[in-house]
């Protein structure tokens, strides 16, 4: 399989063979195992109601046991009481990480990369020399590459400092480090676009 590369006035190139690798066989089952734990990990445990342990107040009890009549109760931060705590409620205590094999991961990325090359949304672009750091540079290498602005990211070297810079006041893209890419961050965007640099080291992560 080959994958189309462009220049940086975002004109076409020549296409650049693809490794063995890139031909995965997709199994949308793995896929969505591995981004369902990861989104899981990363969620940050927020929403938290108090108990009637947590409550302030309640510690006197509201009235005597017995003789008046009225219903027994101990305290007044009872959960049956206005004001009081709640009953199976969102505790800030609870864990939604999930444990995803290494090998389980790898295998994903291979599989999602599969399919953005064969649905030609895999692109190889031109390393960003360092006298372009200006935001529209790269807004006009898009421009060229697409009609429309579509959601896309850049997989990038941490040699390419400008490009995390300049790349961040566009909306529609999204500049990742070659080194950490997964499953998330591609299903996320739609095309994923590569510099040459990043390729190399793409391949050898998936060629491990």
């Amino acid at each position: 399989m080959t994958i189309q590369t462009y220049n940086i006035k975002g004109k076409k190139e020549k296409e650049v063979t693809a490794p063995a690798v890139w031909g995965t066989k997709i199994n949308p089952n793995l896929i969505y195992t591995v981004y369902n734990g990861m989104v899981s990990s990363r969620r940050k445990n927020i929403a938290h109601a108090k108990g009637r342990g947590e409550v302030a107040g309640g510690g006197k009890k509201p009235w005597k046991q017995k003789g008046t009549g009225r219903a027994r109760h101990g305290s007044i931060r009872s959960p049956i009481w206005k004001g009081g705590g709640v009953t199976f409620g969102p505790t800030n205590e609870r864990n939604y990480v999930k444990k995803i094999n290494q090998k389980a991961k790898l295998k994903a990325l291979k599989m999602v990369l599969s399919s953005k090359l064969k649905d030609q949304e895999l692109l190889i672009l031109e390393n960003i020399p360092l006298e372009m750091n200006k935001t529209k540079d790269i807004g006009k290498i898009l421009d060229s590459m697409f009609e429309k602005k579509p959601s896309s990211a850049i997989l990038a070297t941490g040699g390419e400092k400008n490009l995390f810079r300049i790349g961040r006041n566009l909306p529609y893209l999204t500049v990742l480090p070659a080194d950490q890419l997964d499953v998330v961050s591609l299903l996320d965007k739609k095309y994923l676009i590569i510099t040459e640099s990043g390729w190399e080291i793409l391949n050898k992560k998936l060629l491990k």
